[in-house]
């Protein structure tokens, strides 16, 4: 049955960093109307810039269930999982994990959504006929 699974980041992540982009940039809007150092300023602006690209790196970031892989997708990572190599999945210090083949494991990058649900639908995934 060939279907694809996408996980993405949570919708309640993106608030927070809207609202920590707006402290930085207000910061530094602030800190050069009252005339403050230099580097202050410069430690705001780059601040807003990390809440940016953390913006960004959820807009982008998703991991898909293919037919015959894993898919993982990031701001600056993209990487491919074989189904094939994969053995099991569990849950492990609140992320999913996966047992590998060589005996090695693999974790997979947490979503803010539920471990357990992307934990289940993996194993089901793993079930399916490969």
């Amino acid at each position: 049955m060939p279907y694809q699974t996408t996980f993405r980041a949570a919708a309640w992540l993106y608030p927070i960093l809207a609202i920590g982009e707006l402290i930085c940039l207000g910061a530094a809007i602030g800190a050069y109307l009252s005339g403050r150092a230099p580097w202050e300023i410069a430690v705001a602006i780059l601040l807003s810039l990390f809440f940016t690209a953390g913006i960004i790196d959820l807009a982008v970031s998703r991991i898909v269930l293919d037919k015959d892989a894993m898919r993982i997708t990031e701001l600056l990572r993209r990487e491919a999982v074989p189904k094939r190599d994969i053995v099991s999945a569990k849950v492990d210090g609140g992320l999913v994990v996966l047992q590998m083949r060589d005996g090695s494991w693999f974790k997979v990058p947490g979503t803010g959504r539920n471990v357990l649900s992307m934990n289940n639908s993996i194993r089901a995934w793993l079930k399916d006929a490969k």
